[in-house]
């Protein structure tokens, strides 16, 4: 996917969604909120366009990923492992962990629990 069909596909798809951009000006991931942790903080799900992210780790939220669509290569406290579509990893809490797409955007299913917040998200 290039970075206007994730746009697209957010925009169709999850409309009025929030959209993070990572960086803004140029990005390597784009989150789209669709079940926030605003209005539950037990959980939250997001959808996330993942051509690079940065390594970073959660010492609150243990997250899932399930790629959608695309391949994802992920590394997990230095384990890679390349998920297709429909497979999914558990990220366990406090460990450093990164993605990159193997072409384009890869579309990845995010559930944390408890919810995602930016104040979790620490990058090393």
């Amino acid at each position: 996917m290039t970075l206007q069909e994730v746009l697209n596909y957010f925009e169709t798809n999850y409309p009025g969604s929030n959209v993070v951009k990572v960086p803004e000006n140029n990005p390597l991931e784009l989150l789209c909120e669709i079940d926030p942790s605003s209005k539950h903080p037990q959980y939250s799900v997001a959808v996330a366009a993942i051509s690079l992210s940065r390594p970073h780790y959660h010492n609150l939220s243990v997250e899932e990923y399930e790629v959608i669509s695309g391949a994802l290569m992920v590394d997990v406290g230095g384990v890679v492992k390349t998920l297709y579509e429909h497979e999914k990893i558990s990220i366990p809490i406090r460990k450093v962990h990164s993605a990159t797409s193997i072409e384009g955007y890869a579309l990845v299913k995010v559930t944390s629990q408890p919810g995602w917040t930016l104040q979790d998200h620490i990058e090393v």
